[in-house]
């Protein structure tokens, strides 16, 4: 009712790691939160019943990092998450794909055609066009990319003069903001089906 806030115990064996779970993807009457741990390797997806307000871990057998996942997105039943990495690991390299229904999952490296490790910081993202698109938050020489429910790279664009926020649909396409480092303005950034951008200066 936006007035009772009510909260539930999660048990985790990790109790020492930090920061466990970042955001809640929504998945019909469930939500979704998967794993971050900010200072150790967790590993487990959190699954909330909003229905019986019960909770589920799904242990899953991922490469070993810190920071793993701050942003994940739905596409259909499948959950494609980048990491945000820790910048003392050169392997948190490694994206996630879950399907909801069917739970079974894959890591994979997006460092093979991202070209470097380290800290990635992605942190926002949103579903397009049947695919899931990742803006690089906080490390601009990132690309923007845009992956399938396999994890396989579609298209990949740098803006590397660039500090993007989140973005939002409407009419058709993508729209964020996005700060010029250099010449200190601040744009509208579209994009469309086809990937490409335009930047609208703001007044």
């Amino acid at each position: 009712d936006g007035v009772k806030v009510e909260t539930y115990n999660i048990k985790i064996d990790e109790d020492h790691i930090l920061r466990k779970y970042s955001d809640f993807i929504v998945n019909g009457n469930k939500l979704y939160a998967v794993p971050f741990g900010q200072n150790g390797h967790l590993n487990k997806v959190l699954i909330f019943d909003t229905d019986t307000l019960t909770y589920e871990l799904d242990a899953l057998d991922i490469p070993v990092f810190f920071k793993k996942y701050n942003c994940g997105v739905l596409v259909g039943d499948t959950i494609v998450a980048l990491p945000y990495g820790h910048k003392g690991q050169e392997i948190s390299n490694y994206g996630l794909v879950y399907n909801c229904k069917t739970r079974e999952y894959k890591s994979f490296n997006v460092g093979d055609s991202l070209g470097f490790g380290g800290k990635y910081r992605f942190r926002s993202g949103i579903e397009y066009n049947g695919y899931a698109i990742f803006f690089p938050s906080g490390t601009p020489a990132a690309p923007l990319i845009v992956l399938d429910t396999n994890g396989n790279t579609i298209h990949r664009s740098y803006y590397e003069n660039y500090v993007l926020g989140r973005p939002i649909k409407y009419q058709d396409k993508l729209w964020t903001i996005a700060y010029h480092i250099e010449t200190k303005e601040h744009f509208l950034m579209t994009i469309d089906r086809n990937f490409i951008a335009e930047f609208i200066p703001i007044p």
